[in-house]
């Protein structure tokens, strides 16, 4: 299993037959699914406050999302993707 290590070699060690990064693959996406479809119901079908609660979570999330990745997060001498470098 793959965990530490330069960019490039965690992608490569990706491809790799891991049964349990597929389980854990697997399950997140299940989960999104879940949350997705959670969500659909909340902004179309949902009452006032579901909805604003759903917008409300959705904009919490965005923000987290676009928050650069802390250095101390990054292994030394990693080269990580531009959206995952620490803003300057």
């Amino acid at each position: 299993m793959c965990t530490r290590g330069t960019w490039s070699q965690l992608e490569s060690c990706a491809g790799a037959d891991d049964v349990q990064a597929h389980a854990r693959l697997a399950a997140a996406e299940s989960g999104v699914k879940a949350a997705q479809a959670q969500l659909d119901a909340a902004t179309h079908n949902g009452t006032l406050q579901e909805r604003q609660g759903a917008a409300a979570d959705l904009a919490r999330t965005r923000i987290d999302r676009d928050q650069p990745v802390p250095v101390s997060m990054l292994s030394p001498g990693s080269n990580p993707p531009a959206r995952f470098r620490p803003a300057r």
